[in-house]
């Protein structure tokens, strides 16, 4: 063989060589693009796909064989052809990436990412293609739809919400305060932060905060905490507070705080403590509140301690004569006069429908006698100038001046008193002696 033969017989082998390496090498990048879920599609300068894998094909659920008989815009979704073929009129010099949508064969669509980047297979203009590498990426498309839309919707929450949500250190001072602060509380979120919340506290109620949040931080927690903060109008209002602990990326901790304006429930529970413990008709207390707080006196041990049973005489009569609007009239005119005679610490209660009770902390017997006088002759007084029928009553007193006596014992000595009372009156009143 001549040498130039031998010569030209290895150029062919390395050409052949060469070129099998080359076909190895695109089957083992296609095959690793495959795998890697990307679609790959070649597209001419006419914008024709002249080449494409299985993938790209499967994406838009087409065959290998349609997607080369497509075009750029018989997919792509966003972009018009008109700007197509403008934007992409040298398909050499392209390089990007983009985020768009491609239509399927059925017609639905679907998010992608498209990489593209300029070739020339020879040296012309018509040589030049663009190779695009795209990925699928509805999944992460529709998370971030998803997460857009929760934050939309906390958003919402925090700003439309009743609670008033911030975060405060150890020392009070707040950290993050929710928009709707201003809504809740009068205040902007700039005038609320660091120690400025702290400010707006009840005096007492803001070192009960601080002693709180101190404790909190230790695992020391209650199931709510309540406080007052002046609002923006300068108005006491109440609010309820739930903490809880957070830790933050810095490693600092924090508690955050769900406050709620519970002032309007806060005067309903005083209306309710009100009305449980207080007469409807006359306002002075009622059997309840009068039991528990003579039981209260007791334990105290704080003798001497006196009470006075009253009721009226002949009250039946006047219901029956004047009408039950009278009576009520008379009830609560009765209490009115007694209570003129009272101290701030003598509790006056309602314990029967015509029976009062009085009770007269640090008073012995004879002060009670004295007392139970005042009370008759102001009654006396009353009856010559008032138009309603006139008033009547029987008085006992008893007192407690040691801890050998139940407080049961004295209220049953004050009301045999009040019945022996009102038993020699009708006698007299039957032997003409007594009006």
């Amino acid at each position: 063989m001549k040498e130039s033969d031998r010569a030209g017989s290895v150029t062919d082998n390395s050409r052949e060589n060469s070129e099998l390496y080359t076909a190895e090498h695109y089957r083992r990048l296609e095959a690793l693009i495959n795998s890697a879920k990307l679609g790959m599609v070649i597209i001419d300068q006419s914008h024709r796909a002249i080449h494409s894998n299985q993938r790209f094909a499967d994406m838009l659920g087409y065959t290998i064989e349609e997607v080369l008989e497509l075009y750029t815009w018989d997919w792509e979704v966003i972009t018009p052809r008109e700007e197509i073929e403008a934007d992409f009129s040298d398909l050499a010099k392209i390089d990007f990436t983009i985020e768009t949508k491609h239509r399927r064969k059925d017609g639905s669509t679907f998010d992608v990412e498209v990489n593209g980047t300029g070739i020339n297979f020879g040296s012309s203009p018509d040589d030049n293609a663009i190779l695009c590498f795209c990925q699928d990426i509805s999944a992460r498309k529709e998370a971030e739809r998803l997460l857009i839309e929760s934050e939309r919707k906390f958003k919402s929450f925090v700003e439309n919400a009743a609670d008033m949500i911030f975060t405060v250190n150890i020392y009070g001072h707040v950290d993050y305060i929710s928009p709707n602060c201003e809504r809740v509380l009068g205040y902007p979120p700039e005038n609320l932060m660091g120690p400025k919340l702290l400010e707006h506290f009840e005096t007492d109620d803001r070192f009960m905060f601080l002693r709180d949040i101190k404790m909190a931080f230790d695992g020391d927690f209650r199931t709510s905490y309540e406080y007052r903060i002046y609002n923006g109008e300068r108005r006491l209002q109440w609010y309820s507070f739930k903490l809880s602990e957070i830790e933050t990326t810095s490693g600092q901790p924090l508690m955050i705080c769900n406050a709620r304006n519970i002032t309007e429930k806060k005067e309903y529970e005083k209306i309710l403590e009100y009305v449980s413990m207080h007469d409807q008709l006359t306002g002075v207390y009622n059997r309840v509140y009068f039991n528990e707080e003579i039981k209260r006196r007791d334990e105290q041990n704080a003798y001497p301690l006196s009470v006075i049973i009253f009721d009226l005489d002949d009250f039946k009569s006047v219901n029956d004569n004047w009408g039950h609007a009278v009576g009520d009239r008379v009830l609560v005119e009765c209490t009115k006069i007694v209570g003129l005679n009272l101290r701030k610490d003598d509790v006056l209660a309602r314990t029967g429908g015509d029976e009062f009770s009085i009770l007269l902390p640090a008073t012995s017997e004879k002060d009670a006698g004295v007392l139970a006088e005042r009370i008759t002759r102001n009654i006396e007084k009353h009856n010559e100038k008032s138009g309603l029928p006139p008033i009547k009553m029987s008085l006992g007193i008893a007192s407690k001046e040691n801890t050998s006596t139940p407080i049961e014992t004295i209220l049953r000595i004050a009301d045999d008193n009040m019945y022996m009372e009102k038993k020699e009156k009708k006698r007299l009143r039957e032997a003409g002696e007594l009006e």
